[in-house]
């Protein structure tokens, strides 16, 4: 299994891996949204990957001093297994070599709150059907220097 830079190539297992998840983690009014993330990245992107499958995808990007994570997922099948843990402390330290020690920020949702609260974000905010309707958008950020909201 392996972290590598994400190509286009990797388009179809990207979007298999939120077709998977959708829902509960993600409403289907945000795949064209993903999608045309997917035809060209302006951040940082990754995904793990074994051999040609890909097991999953994530990002980040950095504004302002705060870092930001962007379409993180671990397709479905591959749940429960550490996947989404090595994703995202592999994101954490990509933001902390290139970056420092600055906050973090994700918009996830109720689903994935738990998990992230795991690694140390705070809830700063919730928003009712902010992905879409029966799905809540929860705001969250992690660091010493936590910016709220």
């Amino acid at each position: 299994m392996f972290l590598v830079p994400y190509e286009l190539k990797h388009k179809d297992g990207c979007l298999a891996a939120f077709d998977s998840n959708t829902p509960p983690y993600f409403h289907p009014i945000e795949r064209p949204q993903f999608e045309a993330f997917l035809d060209g990245p302006k951040c940082p992107y990754f995904v793990l990957v074994e051999g040609e499958q890909v097991l999953g995808c994530g990002g980040w990007y950095e504004k302002d001093g705060v870092a930001g994570l962007v379409w993180g997922m671990i397709h479905a099948d591959h749940h429960r297994k550490g996947l989404g843990t090595t994703l995202l402390r592999a994101r954490f330290d990509q933001i902390h070599a290139r970056e420092g020690d600055i906050p973090i920020r994700i918009e996830t949702t109720e689903h994935a709150q738990g998990f992230f609260e795991k690694h140390g974000f705070v809830a700063t905010g919730r928003k009712k059907d902010g992905f879409g309707e029966g799905l809540d958008q929860v705001d969250m950020v992690r660091g010493a220097t936590a910016v709220p909201g």
